[in-house]
């Protein structure tokens, strides 16, 4: 074989690999949160937007999700891009993604982000319903990247782009900007290792994802939900990295499945949903319930905390456990919010509950409830500081503990008619979504 014979294949192999590799940097589809910048406090996949916007308007859950500062901007925003884009193939039913970003100290804003390959700025921009709706539009550069800046007759800004079949949108121009940056340079959500890992663990059937970047918790939870209410992660932020779960608003209740990653172990949760012990101890019309496994070395980032749990919670505290926030909805939830674990050793789990009451200086005797006795116990923040929070927060409480679970609540009147309901077997289990 002559040298000549050996070249030319060599030539051509080095002409498909460099070919190959313009493409996979240049050209293939990329995946649409190499857009979301790392700062993201939240980031939710739609797989259906006109489904979710349905669920919204026609269950009670979603009236309610409508009041909160999130969904009225949300709202607004889409209603916005639908009177533009929703008459056409562009956008319309598109899987979408969104993400939500700090615009100041007390302010946020939203980074739609979608799959729109064989199209560019101009092909978008084009089949956009002019009507009334845009003042004027301009093409500049950022980084390289064409963007396009529609200015609206309201007076608000869209900016928009492409990039490798990424096409991201936001009403906060710098936003947009933020978004391709982290395309081109990195620092996007799939350089966080948690996220990736919350992400894989999200159901691909659901309809609605969400994933919970808790390392922020504490700034964006008083933004989205208003200042002053109980409802807020406050107790998530150093327990937990990211939250995965699939959302669904039932008639009754909003339902989240799923877990967060914990920085110690950095694993997810995994919900046992369906009958089973807890289910059994959740009363029936709950507005949001979410069940998950008990790790063995829960919240284990913090010592101080895993050896509270190994003294109080360990030798009788179960597998399971699940955060309950009870109808009617108010706007202080917190009378409303139950925590419910599986138990293995009554005996000792009274012994245990009944040291740290010993500690509150409670000497009372318990209440009763039929056959149920109901505790008081003063240092109840103790629920949040072992088993995280799961927006629901404790701390002067009352609870019960029966041969399978024990039932914690802020009000006790709360309580007892939670167990007038398990009583009746008016639980979860009896209903046909669950």
């Amino acid at each position: 074989m002559t040298f000549k014979k050996i070249l030319i294949p060599l030539v051509s192999l080095a002409a498909l690999l460099t070919a190959l590799a313009v493409y996979l940097v240049f050209f293939k589809p990329a995946p649409v949160y190499k857009a979301i910048p790392a700062s993201a406090i939240a980031v939710i996949d739609l797989n259906n937007p006109a489904r979710f916007q349905d669920k919204l308007a026609t269950t009670y859950p979603g009236s309610v999700l409508k009041q909160t500062t999130a969904l009225i901007k949300l709202e607004e925003e889409i209603s916005i891009i639908d009177s533009l884009w929703g008459k056409t193939p562009v956008l319309s039913g598109q899987k979408a993604t969104i993400s939500v970003h700090l615009t100041s100290a007390d302010d946020f804003d939203y980074l739609f982000v979608t799959r729109l390959t064989g199209m560019g700025n101009e092909e978008v921009l084009q089949t956009a319903n002019h009507s009334n709706l845009i003042k004027s539009t301009g093409t500049r550069v950022f980084r390289g990247q064409s963007v396009v800046d529609l200015t609206l007759t309201n007076g608000r800004q869209i900016t928009f782009g492409i990039k490798r079949g990424v096409f991201a949108l936001s009403f906060t121009p710098f936003i947009t900007e933020s978004a391709f940056t982290a395309f081109i340079t990195g620092g996007n959500v799939m350089d966080d290792h948690d996220f990736k890992t919350a992400l894989n663990h999200c159901n691909k059937l659901s309809n609605i994802n969400l994933l919970l970047n808790y390392k922020n918790a504490d700034i964006i939870a008083p933004l989205l939900f208003k200042p002053g209410k109980t409802l807020l992660p406050t107790n998530l932020k150093g327990a937990f990295t990211w939250g995965a779960y699939s959302l669904s608003l039932e008639n009754g209740f909003i339902k989240l499945e799923g877990g967060e990653i914990t920085l110690a172990e950095n694993k997810t949760e995994n919900n046992t949903a369906g009958p089973g012990t807890i289910a059994d101890y959740i009363p029936a019309g709950a507005a949001y319930i979410n069940i998950s496994q008990v790790q063995d070395n829960e919240n284990s980032s913090k010592q101080g905390n895993l050896k509270l749990g190994e003294e109080y919670f360990t030798g009788w505290a179960g597998n399971e456990k699940a955060f309950v926030i009870l109808e009617p909805l108010k706007e202080d939830y917190s009378d409303n919010n139950l925590f419910v674990i599986s138990v293995t050793n009554r005996e000792k789990a009274i012994d245990n509950l009944g040291r740290l009451m010993a500690l509150d200086g409670i000497t009372t005797i318990p209440d009763t409830l039929g056959g149920h006795l109901i505790y008081h116990l003063k240092s109840g923040n103790l629920l949040n500081k072992v088993f995280g929070g799961n927006f629901t927060n404790f701390g002067n409480v009352w609870f019960t503990v029966t041969d399978k679970a024990a039932v914690f609540c802020n009000n006790p009147d709360v309580l007892k008619l939670a167990l007038e309901k398990i009583d009746k077997k008016e639980t979860i289990n009896t209903e046909p979504a669950f």
